[in-house]
C-alpha cells in the first residue's frame, strides 16, 4: 500500500490497520523507526502481509483502512522529534480484486 502525505507538514507514521469483509484485523506494518517520517507531498511504500484473506483470485475485497500518525508541525512538533506528540487517525476504504501472490 502506498501512503500518500497531502498535508502541510510532515508525519509520524505510529500505525496502520486493516480490516477485511470478513472482520480479520491485520495492524502490522515493516517500519523501522527513521523510516516512519514521510515527509510533506511524499510518498511511503508499506507491505503487509494478508496471507489470512480467504477470497479466490478475481473476487472483489473490501477492505478498510486507519492510519495513525503523530503530526510533525513545527508548532506541536518541532523537528519531528517526539514521539509522545498527540495522534491522529485517518480512515478509509480500498475495494480490490484479488490476484495470486508472486
Amino acid at each position: 500500500m502506498e501512503i500518500s502525505n497531502g498535508l502541510g507538514y510532515d508525519i509520524l507514521l505510529s500505525g496502520v490497520k486493516i480490516t477485511t469483509s470478513d472482520g480479520t484485523v491485520y495492524g502490522d506494518y515493516s517500519l523501522e523507526t527513521p523510516e516512519k517520517e514521510i515527509g510533506q507531498g511524499t510518498s511511503k511504500i508499506v507491505e503487509m502481509d494478508l496471507d489470512g484473506i480467504k477470497k479466490l483470485k478475481g473476487e472483489v475485497e473490501r477492505m478498510k483502512v486507519s492510519i495513525t500518525y503523530v503530526s510533525c508541525a513545527p508548532e506541536v512538533n518541532y523537528n519531528c522529534a517526539s514521539t509522545t506528540a498527540p495522534e491522529h487517525t485517518i480512515s478509509g476504504r480500498i475495494v480490490a480484486r484479488m490476484e495470486e501472490k508472486e
